[in-house]
């Protein structure tokens, strides 16, 4: 697939240094070097990209979805979606630990919809293992009607657990969410309808998510860091091993190798241009990276502009969606 993320239609682009430009001079403390220190932990976000990125985001995701006055009736749902090892899952890290520390201090939480795939035995029984992530292997009922719970204000909705360490869900053990203000949602499926549903048909957790955020990047570099991930998880030495890990780490160099590209190539590459990058479109803000994994440029749709940013003649900024 062509990388286009510069020029998509519907979209305003930022090259990096322009972003940084538009996020700089707020004075309003979100871009406090200890601020950068705090979220960038866990799988590592340089300082400066916390800063240069990720602040002036998550300060135009809070500007749209802050709540006014008042008790708040719903949380609001921020989806942060993209391919298989692009970085969806430290994107929404971070971006919650900033959200979470914005001037109105909101309540943030983060599920990623993983948990909601079917367990790896049921996988295998209904002959579908090999296309575990596509629409089909992911409980898509469960999600929404936990999503909806959450959305209108349950007072404690509990969800499944995966674990990327043993590849399957983890039997019983559940996430509980209270009422979160905020909500970040991660995952494949965070802009897709309904397994067989059209692309254009607004079914599905899409339906549910207010301002939803795309990881982007070449193809080529994608595919690089799903190989690599797979090999550190092979080498990973601490801790009592999955049986994936087993199994994965029991292969020779060569055969681990051929299977991590094939798993690329066979699986997540398909699923990704069949189901998950057609939604990129729809998304609201576009993060598109380099081949370190730095940000080269943010889209943002014309009719939502950042603060500060040109409108481009004939636009103006929208209303939320509707929730």
């Amino acid at each position: 697939m062509a990388d286009d993320s510069g020029s998509l239609e519907g979209f305003e682009s930022f090259p990096r240094p322009r972003w940084i430009e538009l996020g700089c001079g707020a004075g309003d403390g979100w871009a406090a070097p200890a601020l950068a220190g705090a979220v960038a932990t866990g799988e590592p976000v340089a300082p400066d990209e916390v800063l240069d990125v990720y602040v002036p985001l998550a300060r135009w995701i809070s500007d749209r979805l802050a709540p006014g006055p008042g008790p708040r009736s719903a949380t609001a749902v921020i989806g942060v979606t993209g391919s298989v090892a692009v970085g969806k899952s430290t994107t929404a890290r971070v971006l919650r630990g900033l959200l979470e520390r914005a001037p109105s201090r909101p309540t943030v939480d983060l599920l990623a919809t993983d948990g909601f795939l079917f367990p790896n035995q049921m996988l295998v029984e209904r002959g579908i293992l090999d296309r575990k992530g596509f629409p089909e292997s992911y409980d898509h009922r469960a999600m929404v009607r936990a999503l909806e719970a959450i959305r209108h204000g349950q007072a404690e909705v509990t969800v499944p657990v995966y674990s990327h360490r043993d590849y399957d869900v983890v039997p019983g053990a559940v996430q509980r969410i209270r009422r979160p203000e905020l909500l970040v949602v991660e995952g494949l499926t965070v802009l897709q309808g309904a397994p067989g549903a059209r692309i254009e048909e607004d079914h599905g957790l899409r339906s549910l998510v207010d301002l939803a955020v795309y990881v982007d990047a070449a193809e080529e570099d994608v595919a690089r860091w799903h190989i690599e991930r797979l090999a550190a998880l092979r080498a990973e030495g601490s801790g009592e091993p999955s049986d994936f890990q087993r199994w994965f780490s029991s292969l020779s160099d060569t055969e681990a190798h051929r299977v991590a590209v094939s798993s690329w190539s066979e699986i997540n590459l398909v699923n990704l241009r069949r189901h998950v990058a057609p939604t990129r479109p729809l998304a609201d803000v576009i993060i598109h990276k380099g081949p370190d994994h730095r940000v080269l440029r943010v889209l943002l749709r014309r009719d939502r502009p950042l603060r500060g940013a040109p409108v481009p003649s004939g636009t103006r900024s929208g209303p939320r969606r509707p929730g």
